[in-house]
């Protein structure tokens, strides 16, 4: 019969191996992952709002510094 340790051994050599050898190693597809599904949440966020025909934001508008710089630029 095995012992204690030796079994709590050779389960987390088991899980870690699958952890370490998986499909998702390394920093650049955790990434690819969370950005996709940030995007498939937006996407349905968005998909709900149009269905129910649900107001959207009005845009925002320009600061009134930017404004003025712009005026000034096209007065030259």
């Amino acid at each position: 019969m095995p012992t204690m340790e030796l079994t709590v051994h050779q389960g987390f050599h088991a899980g870690t191996s699958v952890y370490v050898s998986g499909m998702w190693k390394g920093l650049f597809p955790r990434i690819i992952m969370i950005g996709t599904l940030t995007a498939l949440q937006w996407f349905i966020y968005d998909s709900v709002k149009v269905y129910f025909r649900l107001p959207r934001p009005p845009p925002p508008e320009m600061p009134e510094s930017l404004k003025k710089k712009l005026a000034a630029a096209q007065q030259q």
